[in-house]
């Protein structure tokens, strides 16, 4: 699989993103979030639960998922 094609599809489907590039799996709530998060439709997302389960290590793949996957070709952030 080309770059582009993963590029494409870590867009669509940032939960692929985080096992191709991190080995790791999503909780079911960091999946629907990572889900959302790919929607066009969903411009804001907001996280609140207890210490532990997660929430920093969600921000970051959405982090990387927007460094590597929003952009025009040559115009990534």
């Amino acid at each position: 699989m080309s770059a582009a094609d993963n590029i494409c599809e870590w867009r669509e489907s940032p939960a692929r993103m985080v096992w191709d590039l991190f080995g790791a799996i999503p909780d079911a709530w960091q999946a629907d979030g990572l889900a959302a998060f790919a929607r066009p439709d969903c411009q804001r997302l907001a996280f609140q639960a207890c210490a532990g389960p997660g929430k920093t290590a969600e921000l970051a793949w959405l982090g990387w998922n927007f460094l590597l996957t929003q952009g025009d070709r040559g115009e990534h952030p």
